[in-house]
This record gives C-alpha cells, structure tokens and sequence, in this order.
C-alpha cells in the first residue's frame, strides 16, 4: 500500500502560523508606535502655527507689548475668529476642536541697547488628550512652548 505524502503535517502548519503571529506582533507594535509619533507631530505643528498666527496679529493690530511686568495674553479662538488661524482639530479624535481654551502668552524680553525689540511667545494647546507640557534644562516642567522673535 502506498502512503499520500503531498500535504503539509501538523507541526508544519503550526510553525508557519506561530512565525506569522510573531510577525504581526511586531509589525502592530510598530504601527502604533508610528501613529503615535505622527499624532505628538500634528500637536507640534498646531503649537508652531498658533506662534505664527500670534506674531502676525500682533503686528497687524499695532499691539504693544510693555516690558514689566505686563504680557499680553491672547486666546487661539481669537486667532481662529480673525481668520489668522485655521481651527485647531484634535489629531487623535478627528472632530474635537482645541482652540478653545488654547492660549498665547506675548512678553517683550529685556534687551540692553539692542535696536530690534525681543519677543517670548509661550503657546499652551489644550486639547482632550494633550496639553502643551515641557521641561526646561533643569528638570522643571512648565506650561507651554517657548518660542522667541
């Protein structure tokens, strides 16, 4: 009697799909790993864009900055409602907006006999699952970006 030897055994089917589960493992792992990243870099993009769209409405509407004590504080749904800024969508639930209760703050720096006046803009983005936290060199968290002009 002769014995049908063209299909696959059983240790050889579970080998092929332990590899595939081992495969997948990992590249789902990667996956959420990248959109993670991409998320963290629309979170960045909205706080680079809101500076911008304060430095533009700042020089626009004639603002003045004084020294001390005082800084100008100005809200991103203002931004939004000037038309300086697109609305700001949350990037990880695709239809919540964070411009409400977003804010910049504008402080002129001091500068000793430089002739161009120094701006530090402090953007805080506040959205459900992200708020605009960092670290300064020493450890210290503080509220914000920093960006200077």
């Amino acid at each position: 009697m002769k014995l049908n030897n063209k299909g696959f055994t059983m240790v050889e089917m579970l080998g092929a799909v332990a590899i595939l589960a081992i495969v997948s493992g990992i590249a789902i792992t990667s996956y959420t790993k990248y959109q993670e990243k991409v998320r963290q870099d629309a979170y960045e993009a909205m706080e680079t864009s809101a500076f911008s769209a304060a430095q533009n409405y700042i020089q626009d509407k004639g603002l003045v900055v004084p020294v001390e004590p005082a800084t100008k504080v100005i809200e991103v749904s203002t931004l939004v409602d000037s038309g300086y800024l697109n609305p700001l969508e949350d990037p990880r639930t695709k239809g919540d907006l964070c411009h409400v209760g977003s804010t910049v703050t504008v402080s002129k720096t001091k500068n000793q006999g430089a002739k161009l006046e120094e701006y530090k803009y402090v953007v805080v983005i506040k959205c459900n699952h992200y708020t605009s936290t960092r670290e300064d060199a020493s450890g210290n968290e503080y509220e914000g970006k920093i960006f200077n002009s």
